[in-house]
């Protein structure tokens, strides 16, 4: 989920909450993250999309990025150098300024 170079402290940090989670939520969760293909919805989403990516991503490599970005008509693909999965936490500085930029762009 993480890149090689994330702190050992934040993947810690990570795992702690997760494991804070009620098996309930964390099942729920977990069969929405993995219930459904959706790409075909991509063409209808009419609202200008940020999709941030990891260049380091293994769970949803570029050919993800590039697919959904291709599927969905205003939509801005941003790889985050090193990054993987979890790119918030990775870059979170570098992901709240690209959303705070994307927002301002539109507003």
């Amino acid at each position: 989920m993480f890149s090689p170079t994330v702190p050992a402290d934040t993947v810690n940090r990570f795992a702690d909450a997760l494991r804070r989670f009620h098996p309930v939520g964390l099942r729920a969760m977990s069969r929405a993250v993995a219930a459904a293909d959706l790409r075909e919805v991509c063409a209808r989403i009419e609202v200008p999309t940020l999709l941030i990516y990891g260049d380091a991503d293994a769970r949803a490599p570029a050919e993800v990025a590039q697919a959904l970005h291709e599927a969905i008509a205003d939509a801005r693909l941003l790889f985050v150098p090193g990054a993987g999965h979890i790119v918030n936490l990775e870059a979170p500085d570098l992901v709240n300024a690209e959303i705070r930029r994307s927002f301002q762009a539109r507003g």
